[in-house]
């Protein structure tokens, strides 16, 4: 397809001049030419979310099961029609409920081209939330089975329902292999914009950012916008999610009769519609969510329609179809061909999502059930982590003359733990945006699928232990992740004399040292070294009150690990051992909470700060920066930040904040889709501080502080400073649930970092997808000529953005930069000038009206509200290329956290005298180092298809300025899987979904991040 020079500019100046009369967004009408035939495209399909008012299982059972068998009797039985499917999640659980019969009646469907796929993923997955790994795994999950069952791979991409679209989207769909996307979701000011210019369709060609500058790139994507919404137009409207067949009949006949009553309306209806577009084909989606329960009847409804339309003397200038998505794309990519016209380019994304009422601005998702966000990363790091462990398991026992026992049940897991991490991105699951009963079965159903892998994953660790180092350990535990727990192990806290660990790490990087956490410190650590006997290692203690005010301690054991390899560790009660790292500061201030303790600066007035926060005690530091405390408030800490190296200090401001969400104001409300607030700004939040104290250790430094709350809750954050080679600190946070008896009408809770230093000029960037970077700039609304005044209205909803792994500004004049990364995705702002704030809790008790009729009232196991623990990272680089690094970096460490086993029996076998081709737990070489190096390979990742067959080897990089050899893929997998030579048959490059191969070494259109994926025949 042609893509043009034409640019869609609703942010450039000039076009503020060009289009002052097209009256703020209101769409304009302009006549079709006489004796010009319009072709309509009618698309009929059924929107079947993967969840959201019920669970998957129900909707399959009550309203889907009964869609896709209704659906295909009629195609069977009418070789005029047509329909497109979506869901490949329904669609596999029907089609193995089939007999024969009809499978190959299903596959002829396809092969005429009236049964089609579009889009392919396991789900519709949301764009804000996700990270490019998990919307990877979704589509792979889609399209193994499409091309397993049917030999087809999808090119289009449907995402009609998505709250918003995100700027990495053209890349990663492009390189996923689609040529074209359809969505309906964009605001209406921006779509009656779209209206006036014919630019419903268009190459989307997000500017973005890089290491040097901005730079677009260069391939584009063809973008359909849908005229309306996905259900239809022009009155051709689809009943939805209706059970009762009499009912939609005459239901039906209500609306035919309206139809004929009215008809020159809707004639003129088509005929306003058809001018929007450049061509004279345009798209009619014939279907709304759950629709065609009762496909004949619905069928039937729609030749009624076209009936009409015929019998119309005007309606003769319409020439309907049932068509398909690919049918309409190829159509008006031929007559664009025959009229040699160019498409428009847009520049931009399209968040935040501002719809359905004045300034209802869909921000709220982003952050919306924190620990349902936190449990789904978590589980994220899983899959890929059991992955690659079972793949090595399936070389191990390949060659073993035992049983294949973990091998069959891996394989079964793998594919079940696949498939559930990409039903979780479906855009009414991770954004949280279901009722809470869902939520809740949605939790259980995943703790019990990760529990279940769990087993497996023991299992196997146990047999490489046993294989790499001649160990048997009997009743290992997982240490597992379960929602609204932090995230320690072991378990809240073992009492016992003596404890082995087996730590692994899933990372392509070395992890310096080993992080667990204990009730006391009294005992010792030794690892298994390569002697075979237990020796001792350096560890430090870091002993502290937690915030249920029983004593913690936090063991770091100087152990590296390297990467695809696992440490033992033993912990020896030593009752005489008592080397804590002694905490400097202050910890027991009582505070008073009254009216009058806040003032405008949030300064303190009930006590004293000065005297404690001394910067010659209150500091921590490394070899490169040091971090001191300099100034106290009740609610706000004040830090400097030096640099060793070049003498620079960042000063920066830490608290927690809040904005008051609309209530029953004038406005509609705050809900879980929507984050709203009359505030001008955010308030300090209502806790005190009651201690600061620093521990400085050998190898790391930390600073925790205490807030309490009026109820007596207590939050508390551990700032650390790992060893010599960092200048990030990490915010270990955990904050105390609000205090819904003060608070009834509802918070919205950020967590802030404000520097003193940087003047940002209203200008900051966040991630996309952990994929991309981009340019947010507060004062856009002003060079969008076609927004109503009230939408131009500043508030800070409308500049909060979805952010996975980091946000951060820079001060162009003076070169500085600062960037928090954070754990999960959440919404983030540079609202107020220098302050970086993420939004961390919610809590309300209204409703945005979008369909959900509850508020965001998360309630626990004990029905209270959730606690959130989180991680933040913090620094101030010194150029933007290592701004970049530091995103990307720490999201590959974060989706590579070590798994952590446990367990009281440990026994020493006979070494092994024959590994039998296995390097299961030697050092990874220099060599090796170097050349990852070299690539700037930040991670690799193995999948497995769901029979062990084929491997697919996936590679992110920093850059991709030198080719990437693949016998340097070969040594990395083997590397992975511990194997010291394996066998492949070929090596092949494909495109991300895994099925699509490309005849050469494929470079992607980015200055930086390039993500490369392998399929490796054994």
């Amino acid at each position: 397809m042609n893509q043009g020079q034409q640019q869609i500019s609703p942010n450039d100046h000039q076009q503020q001049n060009d289009n002052q009369g097209q009256n703020n967004g209101q769409y304009q009408n302009t006549a079709i030419p006489e004796n010009e035939i319009i072709h309509i495209h009618m698309v009929c399909h059924s929107h079947q979310d993967v969840g959201w008012l019920m669970t998957p299982e129900n909707y399959y059972n009550y309203k889907v099961k009964q869609i896709i068998t209704s659906v295909v009797k009629v195609l069977i039985t009418d070789t005029t029609k047509k329909f497109s499917q979506t869901e490949i999640y329904y669609f596999e659980k029907w089609y193995h409920e089939q007999d024969e019969a009809t499978r190959k009646q299903v596959k002829q469907l396809i092969s005429e081209g009236r049964l089609e796929f579009i889009n392919g993923g396991w789900v519709s997955n949301d764009e804000a939330c996700p990270t490019y790994e998990e919307i990877i795994i979704n589509f792979m999950t889609g399209h193994s089975f499409l091309m397993k069952e049917f030999g087809i791979s999808t090119k289009i991409a449907w995402h009609p329902d998505s709250f918003g679209h995100s700027a990495a989207t053209p890349d990663l769909m492009l390189d996923l292999g689609m040529e074209a996307i359809f969505f309906a979701r964009v605001d209406e000011e921006l779509k009656n914009y779209f209206k006036n210019n014919q630019s419903l369709e268009f190459y989307w060609k997000p500017k973005l950012q890089g290491p040097n500058g901005q730079y677009q790139n260069q391939r584009g994507l063809f973008t359909h916008v849908m005229h309306q919404g996905y259900d239809g137009g022009c009155g051709f409207n689809i009943l939805t999610d209706l059970d009762n067949e009499a009912y939609l009949q005459s239901s039906n006949k209500r609306l035919i009769q309206e139809f004929k009553v009215q008809m020159h309306q809707y004639i003129t209806c088509i005929e306003q519609y058809a001018v929007h577009y450049k061509t004279k084909h345009i798209l009619f989606t014939l279907g709304t969510d759950f629709a065609f329960q009762f496909a004949h009847t619905t069928y039937k409804y729609i030749d009624e329609l076209v009936s009409l339309f015929e019998k119309s003397p005007s309606g003769k200038a319409f020439s309907f179809k049932y068509s398909t998505v690919r049918e309409y794309l190829d159509a008006i990519v031929l007559e664009q061909k025959t009229q040699d016209f160019e498409w428009p380019v847009y520049e931009y994304d399209f968040f935040p999502y501002n719809g359905n009422f004045q300034s209802h601005y869909w921000t709220g998702f982003y952050s919306s059930r924190p620990n349902f966000k936190q449990l789904i990363r978590y589980t994220s790091t899983q899959t890929f982590l059991s992955n690659q462990i079972y793949v090595v398991n399936y070389f191990l026992e390949s060659k073993s003359d035992t049983d294949r026992i973990n091998t069959q049940k891996s394989m079964t897991q793998a594919r079940l733990i696949n498939q559930q991490l990409a039903t979780l991105m479906h855009h009414d699951t991770i954004t949280g945006t279901s009722p809470q009963r869902i939520i809740i079965e949605e939790q259980l159903s995943l703790s019990l699928r990760l529990s279940d892998n769990s087993y497996i994953l023991v299992q196997i660790i146990k047999s490489l232990v046993q294989l790499g180092s001649g160990i048997l350990i009997d009743d290992l535990m997982h240490c597992l992740y379960y929602i609204d727990q932090r995230k320690i192990c072991p378990a809240q806290m073992i009492k016992e004399d003596l404890l082995y660990f087996v730590v692994y790490n899933p990372s392509l990087q070395i992890q310096d040292h080993i992080h667990l956490t204990r009730g006391n410190s009294n005992f010792n650590a030794f690892v298994f070294g390569e002697n075979h006997n237990m020796e001792p290692v350096e560890s430090e203690k870091f002993c502290y009150s937690n915030e249920d005010f029983f004593k913690e301690c936090d063991i770091y054991i100087y152990q590296e690990v390297y990467p695809f390899r696992y440490a033992l560790i033993m912990l020896q009660k030593a009752p005489d051992t008592n080397n804590e790292i002694e905490g400097l500061g202050f910890g027991d201030y009582e505070p008073i909470f009254n009216e009058t303790m806040l003032e405008e600066e949030g300064d303190s007035v009930g006590y004293n700060y000065s005297d404690q926060c001394d910067p010659k005690i209150l500091f921590i530091q490394n070899k490169i920066i040091r971090l001191e405390v300099i100034k106290c408030t009740e609610h706000a800490i004040q830090f400097n930040y030096i640099r060793f190296q070049d003498d620079i200090e960042h000063k920066f401001e830490f608290e927690f904040r809040y904005y008051l969400p609309v209530f029953n104001g004038r406005k509609k409300n705050s809900g879980l889709y929507v984050f709203k607030t009359e505030d001008q700004d955010s308030r300090p939040y209502d806790h005190r501080l009651t201690g600061i104290e620093a521990f400085r250790g050998e190898l790391v430094e930390r600073i925790i502080i205490n807030f309490k709350q009026l109820n007596g809750e207590i939050s508390q954050i551990k700032i650390s400073l790992d060893n010599d080679e960092t200048d990030e600190l990490e915010f270990d946070v955990f904050m105390a649930r609000i205090d819904r008896k003060e608070f009834s009408k509802g918070k919205e809770v950020t967590i802030n970092w404000r520097s003193i230093d940087i003047d940002n000029q209203g200008i900051f960037y966040t991630d996309a997808n952990s994929y991309k970077i981009v340019k947010r700039d507060i004062e856009r609304d002003t060079y969008r000529s076609y927004l109503s005044a009230e939408t131009k209205l500043s508030s800070p909803q409308k500049y909060f953005y979805p952010v996975t792994s980091g946000m951060f500004i820079e001060d162009v004049q003076q070169k500085n930069f600062m960037v928090v990364m954070n754990d999960r995705c959440q919404g983030g702002s540079v609202y107020k000038q220098g302050r970086l704030e993420y939004l961390l809790n919610r809590y309300g008790v209204t409703t945005d009206e979008l369909g959900l009729n509850e508020g965001m009232n998360d309630l626990t196991s004990d029905y209270t509200g959730p606690n959130i623990t989180a991680q933040f990272w913090l620094s101030f680089p010194v150029n933007k290329e290592q701004v970049f690094r530091k995103i990307f970096m720490r999201h590959a460490l974060n989706q590579n956290m070590p798994i952590i086993l446990y367990s009281k029996i440990f026994t020493t076998l006979y070494r092994l005298k024959d590994n039998e081709g296995f390097d299961i737990n030697h050092k990874i070489s220099h060599k090796f180092r170097a050349m990852v190096n070299k690539y700037e390979i930040l991670d690799a990742k193995i999948i497995p298809d769901e029979n062990m067959r084929d491997f697919f080897f996936r590679v992110t990089r920093f850059s991709q300025s030198i080719k990437l050899p693949k016998d340097f893929v070969d040594q990395m997998f083997m590397q992975a899987t511990g194997q010291q030579f394996v066998q492949l048959k070929h090596i092949r490059q494909v495109k991300l979904a895994g099925e699509l191969i490309f005849d050469k070494y494929e470079q992607q259109d980015t200055p930086y991040l390039a993500v490369e994926l392998y399929k490796l025949v054994v």
